[in-house]
């Protein structure tokens, strides 16, 4: 018979698997759940933050000061100082108004728009750049859209103001106007791919499978190696319910990019649909580390959050992203909706009012809104929250658990209230229902019929 081995070669083998598993979990920490790291440090930071104030001084013209300054900023982003970046970044555009890279790195680094405008150069680049910035904030869509209209008057044949307007339109939910000044882009310049993944994503909502085929396949054609095709590939994948191939796509997108706000925050929707909750939570903070002010990320931890039946977690993310499209019924909507199931029904109340205020095209606030009025007690406004649920659903000729709902609750308060003739109106709704409802509409009417023949 083979020997058994000893207890010192047990315990051995032991402590040997037990660093191994440390020694991968260690790996995993530094690698980040998404398989890599993007944690890479710089080792000649500490000299060329000492070399390009010296080489700024040799500068002999504006151009050249401008370039150099621009350079010494993006060395103090790196070193984790965006507040010392600001200042030489604003000096940047003063001496070379035209580098547009700066203004891109003024745009990140600027908080809560604190920058005073009037920091910046009279010249036209400001307007300009700031216009852009203004469309980048997605906040006050009908003016950004008028004011980037008029910015395409001196420059009528730009894509990228048109593809601008585009994406103002669809942070604006108009997805059909989106769609429409996407495709002018795409008629007069085939091989524009910038802001192309945002026309992806309105595909992706639309159900349009056929046009996001055909989209993904002209960008893998003009240049397979942008982040922008990645993410439109994935998003192609992931309306086939293809989510394992689409994780795939979005990874080589943050492999050329790691910075890619868009891609962190639809390969977090994708680790959601894969059930795979540790990595989206990974993928949308790194989203909100990048960029805090995307609300889709802040949106994305509050539903991962709520999918583990974390409220306050929930509670808060959704808050932040509400603080951030104040005038989006979902947000308000999702926190009323959290705090519902919190038990704070006066508070939801709150917020799902002022949900349907902005006119909640998903319909999931009002409903949820009788709810919490009849968990408070407040029988009138349950009843005429109820009574406009049932006629928003008549005339839009829709069915289903909610207008049941609203339909037994209005039979039962019909009743309640000795109002017998309205009660059988409602019951005989309800029987055209079928299922559970019509089994209580059907012992309603029976006790109707009692009543009427008591009654005689």
């Amino acid at each position: 018979s083979p020997r058994r081995p000893s207890r010192a070669h047990t315990g051995a083998r032991k402590r040997l698997r037990r660093s191994c598993c440390a020694r991968v979990q260690q790996k995993q920490e530094e690698s980040g759940i998404l398989g890599w790291s993007i944690a890479a440090k710089n080792c000649h930071l500490k000299v060329l933050q000492e070399q390009v104030p010296l080489m700024l001084e040799k500068c002999r013209t504006d151009v050249q000061a401008g370039c150099f300054l621009y350079l010494h900023a993006l060395v103090m982003i790196t070193a984790g100082c965006p507040d010392r970046a600001l200042p030489l970044l604003v000096d940047s555009v003063h001496r070379y108004p035209c580098n547009w890279s700066a203004w891109s790195e003024l745009q990140r680094c600027e908080k809560n728009n604190e920058l005073n405008k009037d920091a910046l150069p009279q010249h036209w680049m400001t307007v300009y750049c700031t216009t852009v910035a203004r469309a980048n904030s997605e906040s006050q869509f009908e003016e950004t859209i008028t004011l980037l209209h008029e910015l395409m008057k001196p420059f009528p044949q730009s894509p990228f103001l048109m593809t601008k307007i585009a994406v103002t339109m669809y942070h604006a939910r108009d997805f059909q106007q989106a769609i429409r000044m996407f495709e002018i882009v795409r008629r007069d310049f085939p091989t524009h791919l910038e802001h192309m993944d945002v026309f992806s994503n309105i595909l992706f909502v639309e159900g349009a499978a056929a046009k996001l085929s055909v989209l993904a396949h002209s960008a893998v054609q003009i240049d397979k190696y942008r982040p922008e095709t990645c993410c439109i590939v994935g998003n192609y994948y992931s309306l086939k319910e293809q989510h394992e191939r689409a994780v795939e796509y979005f990874r080589r997108a943050l492999l050329l990019d790691p910075s890619y706000v868009s891609a962190w925050t639809l390969i977090g929707h994708e680790y959601v649909e894969l059930k795979n909750t540790p990595a989206a939570i990974s993928a949308y903070r790194h989203a909100v580390d990048i960029n805090p002010q995307d609300f889709r990320a802040w949106y994305g931890l509050g539903q991962v959050y709520e999918i583990l039946t974390l409220r306050s977690y929930s509670l808060y993310y959704f808050q932040r992203a509400a603080s951030l499209r104040p005038e989006d019924p979902r947000m308000w909507c999702a926190v009323g909706l959290s705090l519902y199931h919190a038990r704070q029904y006066k508070e939801a109340a709150h917020y799902l009012e002022r949900a349907l205020v902005l006119n909640d095209t998903e319909g999931e606030a009002l409903p949820h809104l009788a709810l919490a009025y009849v968990a408070m007690g407040a029988d009138e406004k349950a009843f005429e929250t109820y009574e406009r649920l049932v006629r928003e659903y008549d005339s839009e000729e829709k069915a289903g658990k909610e207008y049941e709902e609203a339909l037994l609750y209005l039979m039962n308060e019909h009743k309640r209230k000795n109002r017998m003739e309205e009660c059988a109106s409602i019951a005989h709704r309800l029987m055209r229902c079928g299922g559970a409802a019509a089994a209580r509409a059907e012992a309603m009417l029976r006790h109707f019929e009692i009543y009427r023949g008591g009654a005689h």
